[in-house]
């Protein structure tokens, strides 16, 4: 077209398969979203992946759009993306249908399936899927009750309060295509609320302690996340094979906090948010050493709610520990190092 000019272009529209699929299942296609996994062999799905594998961004289109036509290939079948959301726990808010060679002597519809049933069978190709949501979350978008999450017991308290989470997500300043890291992960409920906004973008978490591992998957199971990837292990290791992060949080420092900081500020990307919690005197100075000897401009907050309790038939408030946020933000002038 840039070569010829559009003037000496003409263009014959045709129906595409997605839409003869549609005609043939009486589906009205006008709000359906198009996807395409008929490229490379992706192989099967693995929970926690990333955006580097083959299956990650129809997954991500999945879970938000009603309906989605997929153009399939002959690795990338219908049973592998069925199989994709059997493994994510998802599959009982979907069900399928495959409109096998249209528009030839071979032409089968198979109507609205069980995603296991599309799991176990094989189609002819060439093939197209329709995949229909049937079930929403009616959890809300931003802001979850701490009783949302799993927590560990008898000892809880390992999960940063909401009113601290709601403010340190603002200061993070996502976006919905931001890729996250999160320090020190906890429960997972700063990180688990982050994927659910940056809805284009993708959390990577670590956490040394591995019955807090168990509970930050189980609420990843239980919230439907999927652009989430968990790391088992005390950071900073493993955090040089992760991409660049548009925002970090740091919940929790295992005793490196100084390496961390200088890592997460030359690994953040230019206008970036670091955004740190604290419940100790110490740690905030450690931080704040460390910022200070950077080009970065911070600022602290120290946010100390209190909640209503019940007394008698009357109410009280009762204090929640003091917290410190501070949050610092990478020039968009650097072009790298700190």
């Amino acid at each position: 077209m840039e070569k010829l000019g559009r003037s000496s272009v003409l263009i014959l529209p045709n129906l595409s398969l997605i839409q003869v699929a549609c005609a043939r299942l009486k589906q009205p296609w006008q709000g359906l979203r198009i996807a395409s996994v008929h490229n490379r062999d992706a192989g099967e799905w693995s929970v926690g992946a990333g955006p580097e594998h083959g299956l990650h961004e129809l997954l991500q289109v999945l879970v938000r759009e009603k309906l989605v036509g997929v153009l399939t290939s002959p690795e990338n079948t219908p049973g592998r993306i069925a199989r994709m959301l059997l493994a994510e726990g998802v599959a009982g808010d979907f069900e399928m249908a495959v409109a096998e060679c249209l528009l030839q002597d071979g032409e089968c519809i198979h109507d609205w399936m069980d995603v296991t049933v599309v799991s176990q069978r094989g189609f002819a190709e060439p093939n197209v899927v329709l995949v229909r949501r049937c079930a929403v979350s009616r959890d809300a978008l931003f802001g979850l009750e701490d009783a949302r999450f799993d927590q560990r017991k008898p000892d809880k308290g390992l999960i940063t309060k909401r009113e601290v989470r709601a403010v340190s997500l603002a200061r993070m300043a996502l976006q919905r295509d931001s890729v996250v890291w999160d320090i020190g992960a906890g429960s997972g409920s700063v990180g688990l609320e982050a994927a659910r906004l940056c809805t284009q973008g993708h959390v990577y978490a670590i956490e040394k302690n591995t019955e807090d591992g168990a509970i930050i998957l189980r609420n990843r199971a239980s919230l439907q996340v999927t652009n989430y990837t968990l790391v088992q292990g005390k950071a900073p290791a493993g955090l040089a094979e992760w991409p660049d992060p548009d925002a970090v949080f740091i919940g929790g420092s295992g005793g490196e906090l100084r390496e961390l900081i200088q890592i997460c500020l030359a690994r953040l990307s230019p206008g970036g948010h670091l955004v740190m919690n604290f419940a100790t005197l110490e740690n905030l100075g450690t931080a704040l050493e460390c910022l200070a000897a950077s080009a970065t401009v911070w600022d602290v907050t120290q946010l100390q709610a209190a909640r209503s309790r019940p007394i008698l038939e009357m109410h009280r408030l009762q204090a929640e520990n003091p917290v410190w946020i501070l949050c610092a933000e990478k020039p968009v002038s650097e072009a790298g190092g700190v």
